[in-house]
């Protein structure tokens, strides 16, 4: 992979910062146990084609809402994040998921391992997430599916505390000064998930209700993302892909 811009590699930095410290400073869980709905909904139409050698991983798994979902299908999951802090959250004392720490654009998997990742919630968190999906790319088998959801402005917590990184406005915020986020729509979300060498099987619109999350967002929001499901076909076309 190419080095980041610097401008993109300081945020990026900062961001991974202010996760880790939200995890650190946080009693508990920050996600809470229950999972996005869309996650169990699209996964159980991949399960029969999962067996127990498959392997399965939840990317930036935070504090591990969405595990259980993967543990009780066929294989073995795995879960990795950039927070140490938060992986030490995931099923305290559950031996069956493998926690990895490792920052996202440059994992520690071989080529072609995993039949299944999941990232959510992540990828309008993320300076630059090409490059982080263009490395799941990378570690996803020839076929493998990856579950994302990529939301625009019609999310409701869009315009809620939300500043824009460059002065004079922008496509880039900064969620209470702290954490990074970028809106997409369906158009930019689709070309990148093609240029970093994905077909896209399924894409929905979805929205859901959350609890409040301590020290992050401490009221009840809803939301509103596009949701796809996509498959490994070709090799990516961002420049520093991998080959």
């Amino acid at each position: 992979m190419s080095e980041l811009p610097a401008e993109a590699n300081n945020l990026s930095t900062q961001n991974k910062r202010a996760w880790n410290a939200l995890y650190r400073d946080t009693d508990g869980s920050v996600w809470g146990t229950t999972p996005v709905p869309f996650v169990e909904e699209f996964l159980d139409t991949l399960r029969s084609e999962l067996n127990d050698s498959s392997l399965l991983l939840d990317a930036a798994a935070g504090d591990g809402r969405h595990v259980p979902i993967l543990l009780a299908m066929p294989g073995t999951v795995y879960a990795c994040d950039s927070s140490e802090h938060a992986l030490e959250k995931i099923l305290p004392g559950n031996s069956e998921v493998q926690r990895v720490f490792c920052d996202l654009a440059s994992t520690p998997f071989g080529n072609d391992t995993f039949d299944f990742i999941s990232i959510v919630d992540t990828i309008e968190t993320l300076p630059s997430p090409d490059s982080i999906l263009v490395e799941l790319h990378r570690i996803l088998k020839p076929g493998g599916h990856l579950l994302c959801n990529i939301p625009g402005t019609e999310d409701d917590i869009a315009s809620i505390a939300m500043q824009p990184v460059q002065e004079g406005g922008g496509d880039s915020y900064l969620y209470r000064d702290t954490y990074y986020y970028r809106f997409y729509g369906e158009l930019e979300a689709l070309e990148m998930l093609a240029r970093c060498g994905f077909e896209v099987l399924r894409n929905e619109m979805r929205s859901w209700e959350e609890a409040a999350h301590p020290g992050f967002r401490d009221y009840h929001h809803g939301h509103t993302s596009r949701v796809f499901l996509v498959r490994k076909l070709s090799r990516p076309s961002t420049p520093g892909a991998v080959e």
